[in-house]
């Protein structure tokens, strides 16, 4: 990690002492904590998508995922009713 540290929006070079990179991190995180009504718009519209788009469907037993699996195996989730498992 030795190429130097740019800011994306600015250009600025942050310094590479550890006082510095962490007054740098202190300035990122405050701006993003700026976004988070954007965020909390993200997620909404994120929940309002997956609602509309209906139950999950799982594909066949052997094209799924380490993920996929545990969801179809597990006694809560791969019970509901909903979730419908392509043949």
């Amino acid at each position: 990690m030795n190429d130097p540290c740019v800011h994306p929006r600015t250009g600025e070079v942050v310094g590479t002492t550890l006082t510095e990179l962490i007054e740098a991190e202190r300035v990122i995180d405050l701006e993003l904590r700026g976004n988070a009504p954007l965020y909390r718009f993200r997620d909404d519209l994120r929940g309002r998508i997956a609602e509309a788009r209906g139950p999950a469907v799982l594909p066949p037993r052997g094209r799924r995922t380490d993920v996929q699996r545990r969801v179809a195996a597990c006694p809560r989730c791969g019970m509901v009713p909903e979730l419908k498992v392509a043949a």
